[in-house]
């Protein structure tokens, strides 16, 4: 079969066994039998990520396995409207306690439901991007240069307490002042150490907060989500990309919660 090939990869995307047009540019293809590079961006991001599972139907909604009832904690499940062939609604929470207590956590269509989950991902990922910006990295270079100056202060420290050692052995020190020095050293060598560590778990911190790779797989996203004739089994595995889980409540008075939990 013949296999649609982007002559600019950046214009299309390679989805899940097919290729989809992104907006914003002219995607021109052309029919290629035995394609030298394919384009696997989304591919490599579910590797990365994962995917969402399936509602136990074994149908797939855009948000299928992702959104969970933040009263009880379990999954919620989409179905169809019955008496409309192009739409579908979040279920009410189906868990019922021992006791025969049904939770309370109301349904609600999708279509309300979905612009406000895109409108917040849209905001995260804009609020992510500036983590990632100028700011961010100038605060990671101030890190990794005071770890390196603490790294070079722990060398010279760990010379200096292997001199007072040398020192002891040609007994320019007796066992009094070799005691004395040998303890200051290592009492100095460890807060040098500690202080290291603190730094470092510092710069960990803001590498998971503000990662360009990730940064790079949530514009990924971004593009791709806008693509047209998209499945919902495609919808659902890109959602599933950058979403662990999203939290939902619908109290008795139409009050609505959401809390989104990113990977």
């Amino acid at each position: 079969m013949p296999i649609l090939l982007p002559v600019q990869p950046t214009l299309c995307m390679w989805v899940f066994g097919r290729y989809v047009a992104l907006s914003g540019g002219n995607a021109y293809c052309f029919i290629a039998r035995k394609p030298e590079r394919i384009l696997v961006k989304i591919q490599e991001s579910r590797k990365r990520f994962g995917v969402a599972e399936k509602t136990p139907s074994g149908k797939a909604y855009p948000l299928s396995g992702l959104v969970k009832c933040s009263l009880c904690g379990h999954t919620l499940l989409f179905q169809e409207r019955e008496y409309r062939n192009d739409g579908f609604f979040l279920k009410r929470c189906w868990y019922t306690d021992k006791l025969g207590v049904k939770c309370q956590n109301r349904s609600i269509f999708f279509e309300p439901l979905m612009s406000e989950i895109n409108s917040r991902i849209l905001g995260y990922i804009e609020h992510y991007e500036i983590n990632v910006s100028a700011v961010a990295e100038d605060k990671r270079l101030e890190l990794e240069t005071v770890l390196k100056f603490k790294q070079r202060a722990v060398e010279t420290k760990t010379a200096a307490l292997e001199k007072i050692y040398s020192l002891f052995e040609r007994e320019v020190y007796d066992e009094s002042e070799f005691v004395s020095r040998r303890d200051i050293a290592k009492s100095e060598l460890k807060s040098l150490k500690d202080e290291m560590a603190i730094i470092q778990l510092s710069l960990n911190n803001l590498n998971n907060e503000a990662s360009p790779e990730k940064l790079n797989l949530l514009k990924i996203f971004s593009e791709v989500i806008q693509a047209e004739g998209l499945t919902n089994e495609e919808l659902n595995a890109l959602y599933g990309s950058i979403i662990k889980a999203i939290y939902y409540t619908r109290d008795t008075d139409d009050n609505v919660t959401l809390e989104i939990e990113y990977k």
